[in-house]
């Protein structure tokens, strides 16, 4: 239900300042041993999955790093990661890769599901099909390529979070 409500908010600038302080990226002193690693720089997709993070507690479970890590996103070492080269992306433990931002959230509710306190999707049929659409909407129209009609602009994912901003002035802003 909280993604449900930063999906629609996401593209719209009116993210409620409750959530600001989830999309600081944790810091971790050694991501030695770390189980997945999630390519992330503050986006609103990749806010997606760090939000999901820290309302499940889980942010100290996955190791962050940065696209750059990699060479950056349109390199082979990247593409071999996301073919599409977009972000977020996720490596598992396994070394398998994961990518889109709800696959990723629904990859690590699976996989912490017994220690979740914000379910991924609510209990009810009728509450996870409005969540799904909700979430489908802002993926197609509100942060994809069909969210404007002007044939010059052809997609809004530059929308960026700085990662070091006071809580005060986040709130400020929304």
């Amino acid at each position: 239900r909280v993604l449900c409500r930063f999906a629609c908010r996401a593209g719209t600038g009116a993210l409620p300042s409750l959530y600001y302080d989830l999309l600081t990226v944790p810091t971790h002193p050694d991501t030695r041993g770390m189980a997945d690693t999630l390519i992330y720089v503050p986006t609103n997709n990749c806010a997606r999955v760090m939000i999901f993070l820290r309302l499940n507690g889980l942010e100290h479970e996955v190791s962050i790093k940065s696209p750059f890590d990699y060479g950056g996103l349109d390199t082979d070492a990247y593409r071999a990661i996301n073919p599409m080269a977009k972000l977020p992306a996720l490596i598992t433990s396994a070394g398998d890769t994961v990518f889109e931002s709800q696959v990723i959230v629904e990859y690590l509710a699976d996989k912490y599901s017994r220690r979740l306190t914000e379910p991924c999707l609510p209990s009810t049929l009728e509450a996870r099909t409005k969540a799904r659409l909700l979430l489908r909407i802002h993926d197609m129209y509100v942060s994809g390529a069909n969210c404007t009609t002007d044939p010059a602009v052809w997609a809004n994912q530059g929308a960026m979070y700085k990662e070091k901003m006071p809580l005060e002035e986040r709130k400020g802003r929304a």
